[in-house]
């Protein structure tokens, strides 16, 4: 039931509780989601060296996500 601009009587303090995750940005990936990993590449016809090429991954630690759930303890 929802009762439109209804106000608890002065004096009285209801509580409140928090809803949903707690989260923060992932630290490893900065909030991206993605990280950047070393890909060594082997020499081919064109290039007589091998070379370290970088590619993007999904971030093992937020799972892409960007943002880490806080373990928190809500019963303090």
């Amino acid at each position: 039931m929802l009762l439109i601009g209804w106000s608890p009587p002065h004096g009285l303090a209801l509580p409140i509780k928090r809803v949903g995750k707690v989260t923060e940005f992932c630290k490893e990936c900065e909030g991206w989601g993605l990280i950047e990993v070393d890909s060594p590449r082997p020499h081919g016809f064109d290039r007589d060296v091998g070379y370290i090429d970088v590619d993007k991954i999904e971030c093992p630690e937020c799972e892409g996500t960007g943002e880490k759930e806080l373990e928190n303890d809500l019963s303090k």
